[in-house]
């Protein structure tokens, strides 16, 4: 929990990632692609943790050499949405 300088609650969303054997697998397997510039796809169903784990990735790199962008889609997202 954020307090403000009057001690009042600041809600900040955000999303938690909890390391588990498989996140920090597939972590790596995203680190070895990604240094062999290597595209990488994360399959899984709703609620898995695969944009928690691509934004964490996305996070981690340095910004100097990377201008990261987010586009959300969804079911409803079309390609003339994106041009």
């Amino acid at each position: 929990m954020l307090l403000s300088d009057e001690g009042h609650c600041i809600c900040v969303p955000q999303a938690c990632l909890v390391h588990t054997t498989e996140t920090i697998r597939v972590r790596y397997f995203m680190d070895r692609l990604l240094e062999r510039r290597r595209p990488v796809m994360l399959v899984g169903n709703a609620g898995t943790g695969k944009s928690v784990l691509v934004g964490d990735k996305l996070a981690s790199l340095d910004p100097e050499k990377y201008a990261i962008k987010n586009v959300p889609f969804n079911y409803y997202t079309t390609s003339a949405m994106l041009q």
